[in-house]
């Protein structure tokens, strides 16, 4: 009891610590861990104090599964509800990979990709298990195939939360594993991949504008503040610029044709701006009809070619209004260059919208075009 109480003690006092969240989960999970082993190896002392006989030797490879899953439980209670379910699910295979198992592999489920494999941990030869995991996942059931020219014999069976499907474990062991093993195991897996799911969601729904899909503001200042970092550390050659912009007459296109279509203009402007940038850009909602770029890698001229192929595309590609005449939408925007324009990432930010409110006083309900490093 002493062991579990100062475990737990250490881990709220790592989680309330300044270390970054990658640090706290690594020590948390040792921490927990190296209480677990203390726990057992108390428990085995006085089981051999007290004249307890062992189990039985038919029941090893069971035992292995139930005691590795016991220490993780033991780590869940403190960090399973946040971690990301591939960080879980490897760390359960790592536990698992022991004895007689000589391959863990598990497939979480991907709406859009299917099953997407996380792992696998082992520590032999032994075939990949997608092909069993697929089976087990269309079917929603245990399957398994004697041993073949590997000598090994493999399972698979889906973890599941009511009728949903989260993912899809798969075994490779030097003896048979019945349905009845591995329900063992899954039935143990199953709270902690739920779990791990719930947080990751509630991540990315902290973090996403709900209407448009995009990251909001707090992932904005997020992600400014890092690629600032970066442009900090490699100084010229890592240029950095950003983009903002807001809607011309939105407010006026609000009240003239409702609310509802100011929502599907927010939305296809998003995706119009999304289209247009490169993978390493990154284009959030921030409040309203307000948007921000950030161009990583991006000098003035690179911020002024991606401008430009988002000024192209609207131009061609109107918004559509069923009913009436289609509206070809026209943005505000204000641009920064750090190091030229701005030293912090609050200076970035400030100086990109203080240039468009100037742009728009200027050039009212102008398409968005790029103003240079002299544009107010």
């Amino acid at each position: 009891m002493a062991v579990s109480v100062l475990t737990g003690i250490a881990v709220f006092l790592i989680a309330v610590s300044g270390f970054s969240l990658t640090l706290r989960i690594a020590v948390s999970i040792v921490v927990v861990i190296a209480g677990a082993v203390i726990l057992k190896y108390v428990f085995a002392s006085d089981a051999a104090s007290t004249g307890e006989a062992p189990e039985p030797n038919d029941l090893e490879d069971r035992q292995l599964f139930v005691d590795e899953l016991e220490t993780l439980e033991e780590a869940a209670v403190y960090f399973a509800a946040s971690m990301e379910p591939e960080e879980m699910l490897r760390l359960v295979a790592a536990r698992l990979s022991k004895g007689g198992v000589k391959g863990v592999e598990f497939y979480l489920v991907d709406v859009k990709d299917g099953l997407s494999r996380v792992g696998p941990q082992a520590d032999g030869e032994y075939r990949p298990l997608k092909h069993l995991a697929f089976k087990a996942f269309t079917n929603a059931a245990f399957v398994h195939e004697d041993a073949g020219r590997t000598g090994l014999f493999e399972a698979a069976m889906p973890l599941q939360r009511g009728t949903e499907i989260l993912a899809v474990i798969a075994v490779a062991h030097s003896k048979e594993i019945n349905e009845e093993d591995l329900r063992a195991v899954v039935t143990r897996i199953e709270p902690l991949i739920a779990n791990s799911i719930s947080f990751a969601t509630s991540v990315t729904n902290a973090l996403k504008d709900s209407l448009t899909g995009l990251p909001n503001e707090r992932a904005m200042h997020l992600i400014l503040e890092n690629q600032v970092a970066e442009s900090e550390r490699f100084g010229p050659d890592r240029p950095l610029s950003t983009v903002a912009l807001d809607i011309s007459s939105f407010e006026a296109i609000n009240r003239k044709f409702g609310h509802s279509t100011g929502d599907r203009l927010l939305e296809f402007v998003a995706e119009r701006i999304t289209d247009q940038l490169r993978k390493m850009d990154f284009v959030a909602r921030i409040k309203n009809d307000e948007f921000l770029m950030i161009l990583p890698k991006a000098g003035k001229e690179d911020a002024e070619s991606v401008v430009q192929r988002i000024k192209a595309d609207f131009e061609v590609v109107p918004f559509e209004q069923p009913g009436t005449q289609n509206l070809t939408v026209k943005l505000n925007h204000g641009t920064a260059t750090f190091g030229d324009d701005a030293d912090s990432a609050p200076e970035l930010l400030q100086t990109a919208k203080e240039r468009k409110q100037v742009g728009k006083g200027r050039d009212k309900g102008s398409v968005i075009k790029f103003p240079g490093s002299q544009d107010s």
